[in-house]
């Protein structure tokens, strides 16, 4: 991703000029490096049996800390390897595509930075599974952080 850094003069139009030459667009979701999102995971629907809930904070598209936000969590697998929301998403399209659950549904979000993966639910009758993971308080982390 490219980022880009004007300097906003009176009414903007410096700005928008500087933006149409540099070529600087606003960023999508998938094309930000550095961003932060919570993540929770649960046994059954949304919200039925908590699996844990972490902040994870990813610089270069690699995760740069995890912070256990309840107690399961604190127990739970993501204190190493945990995945970033780039990896989630593909993660669950290929699983889509592969067909391994009979339901798999992805939910979006748009926002500022456009259409985003929200959570996906999963639904196995032969293997008795039924999960959900959702991603919230998506934040493109600073410039300088």
């Amino acid at each position: 991703m490219t980022r880009c850094r004007v300097a906003v003069t009176a009414g903007g139009v410096s700005a928008l000029v500087a933006l149409l030459v540099s070529g600087c667009v606003a960023a999508t979701w998938d094309e930000i490096e550095d961003y932060s999102f919570t993540l929770r995971l649960y046994d059954g629907k949304c919200g039925e049996k908590p699996r844990g809930a972490w902040r994870l904070t990813v610089v270069g598209d690699e995760i740069a800390g995890v912070v256990a936000l309840d107690e399961v969590a604190r127990k739970g697998p993501f204190i190493e390897g945990a995945p970033t929301l780039k990896e989630l998403y593909e993660g669950a399209l290929r699983i889509k595509k592969d067909g391994a659950y009979d339901i798999l549904r992805i939910d979006y979000e748009t926002g500022p930075h456009g259409r985003r993966p929200a959570g996906v639910y999963f639904l196995s009758r032969d293997r008795g599974e039924e999960l959900c993971e959702t991603y919230t308080d998506y934040q493109p982390l600073p410039m300088w952080y």
